[in-house]
């Protein structure tokens, strides 16, 4: 299963965290000009998406109703050559 972000706020957010000089941040697509019907997908692996669960700000949002993550089949199709 492939994971996804679905997010429906108006621009792209950087979730991000510092330790000392290490800096962890996942890029979530945001955007209503781009937006299907339940919102921007953006790909994430599960450590990001473990990461994200655990984010304050992303729980925030997830409360919300701005962000979900879920798993889907992976399409076929992606990553094909034409």
């Amino acid at each position: 299963m492939t994971k996804v972000v679905i997010s429906k706020l108006d621009a792209d957010t950087n979730y991000e965290t510092r330790d000392g000089d290490s800096v962890r941040s996942v890029l979530v697509r945001g955007g209503v000009g781009f937006a299907t019907r339940d919102g921007v997908r953006t790909e994430v692996s599960d450590e990001d998406a473990e990461f994200l669960a655990k984010h304050g700000q992303f729980i925030e949002h997830e409360k919300r109703g701005h962000v979900r993550i879920e798993s889907i089949a992976p399409d076929p199709d992606h990553g094909r050559p034409d």
